[in-house]
């Protein structure tokens, strides 16, 4: 669910991100310095032009400097630009076993019910349904 309530262009992120900051009062999830509504920027699609073309690797480059993503297709340089990848702080979420940090919370829950650590499955299920519960507002209030 996570996942689909994040892909909304323009509300999606901060939607999500204010909603899990507010459930996890204790942080368990969230990085408090990152997280929120306000640390998610703009969508980004805008910088996709045709002045991105590389001819030396026939592709169409992400103009981000730390990115070295390519496209053939400038729609998909685009899509590339208005997901979660440029918009969100790589830690604004964390496995509360390890160390990992992800930009959303989708890929934090993905990464937590593979199993991680001393996440048991029961705990990760106990965690999952009441982040669900949460964003269930989000869904039904669209």
């Amino acid at each position: 669910m996570a996942h689909h309530l994040e892909r909304p262009v323009e509300t999606g992120l901060k939607n999500v991100a204010r909603v899990v900051s507010e459930w996890d009062e204790q942080n368990v999830v969230t990085n408090p310095e990152v997280a929120g509504a306000d640390s998610v920027t703009p969508p980004l699609g805008y910088l996709a032009t045709e002045d991105t073309w590389s001819e030396e690797k026939n592709a169409y480059v992400c103009p981000i400097s730390d990115c070295k993503s390519t496209f053939p297709k400038l729609d998909r340089l685009r899509r590339h630009l208005d997901s979660q990848v440029h918009r969100t702080d790589k830690k604004t979420y964390k496995c509360s076993s390890c160390s990992a940090h992800f930009s959303v919370i989708s890929a934090a829950l993905q990464h937590m019910e593979k199993g991680c650590g001393d996440i048991t499955h029961e705990k990760v299920k106990g965690k999952y349904n009441e982040i669900s519960e949460a964003l269930r507002s989000i869904w039904y209030n669209r």
